[in-house]
Parts: structure tokens; sequence; C-alpha cells
């Protein structure tokens, strides 16, 4: 008999931009604290700036075999400090 799992969420205060662009930017709570926001934690829904994750925006990237090596990932993007690689 396992406990619930309760993971602890914290809302994001962040508001809509009035030119469309996206709502939460460096600022956003979550974002500093490396969460990102989903329906329940976030209102901006899609003009949320903190969904990289499900929005699959990561740098490109296939595996591949180094002789000697063995497996690693060759980015087919380029990856500039910051980005996310999935």
């Amino acid at each position: 008999n396992r406990p619930k799992r309760n993971p602890h969420t914290t809302m994001c205060e962040c508001v809509a931009v009035e030119d469309g662009g996206n709502g939460c930017d460096e600022n956003c709570l979550n974002k500093m604290m490396f969460i990102e926001c989903f329906d329940k934690n976030c209102s901006l829904g899609e003009n949320c700036g903190n969904r990289r994750l499900s929005k699959k925006q990561v740098a490109r990237r296939r595996p591949e075999r180094e002789m000697g090596k063995g497996w690693g990932l060759v980015a087919l993007d380029d990856i500039e400090p910051g980005d996310l690689v999935g």
C-alpha cells in the first residue's frame, strides 16, 4: 500500500502579452524552478512560453556509433546556450 503521489506544483502568475507573444518569459516562477508549465499550473494555455517539451521544441539530434567509444548523440541543429536538447 503505497501512499498516493502528491507532486508539488507551483501556480504560474504570468499574464498574457498584448502583442500575441509568449507570456511566460525568464521571470516565470515555474521556468526559474525548471518546472514546465501545463494546463493545471498555468492559465495562459497555448500562449505560454514555458512548454518546450510538450511542444517538442528541442534541438534535432541522431544517435551515431563512434568506433572504439560506443554510441553518442550528434546535433543536427546549432545549439545555443540555454537551448533544450531532448
